[in-house]
């Protein structure tokens, strides 16, 4: 017997409303609200190498639609990615809109510098955020 065609399959389309934010930390709520906690731009630090305790990325998107996969780097100023995620969503309708969340413990940090993440959808870049890592001098002892 011969298969019935079944509803026609909207195309997928990339996401283009995407927001990153970097915090020290995020609490997600039964209600799909997060809270960000200590948003940041700069990370100071007294020398190097050194590492950041907790940096929680937090990505939305909205104005995709159909199955994406995603990728999330943290990229170095020499161009090294420090730490990757991946994964794949579903985007039912073209007003969806999703969070993703990572969590990194104790992120590297080899050098000062404008740093990056990344966000890509199917293989493509389509959101950088960036955020500086400064030395600055320890104080003085007392």
């Amino acid at each position: 017997m011969p298969e019935l065609p079944g509803p026609a399959k909207a195309p997928a389309r990339i996401p283009d409303d995407i927001n990153i934010l970097l915090a020290d930390g995020v609490i997600p709520h039964k209600d799909g609200k997060i809270s960000a906690i200590g948003l940041f731009q700069v990370i100071l630090v007294s020398q190097f190498p050194a590492s950041h305790r907790s940096l929680a990325l937090i990505v939305e998107m909205s104005c995709g639609m159909g199955p994406q996969k995603w990728t999330l780097d943290v990229v170095s100023p020499e161009g090294k990615k420090i730490h990757s995620f991946s994964g794949e969503v579903l985007l039912r309708k073209y007003a969806d809109k999703l969070n993703i969340m990572a969590q990194i413990s104790d992120l590297p940090l080899e050098s000062e510098g404008e740093w990056h993440v990344e966000f890509g959808v199917e293989g493509q870049v389509l959101k950088t955020r960036k955020f500086f890592v400064q030395r600055v001098p320890p104080p003085p002892a007392p």
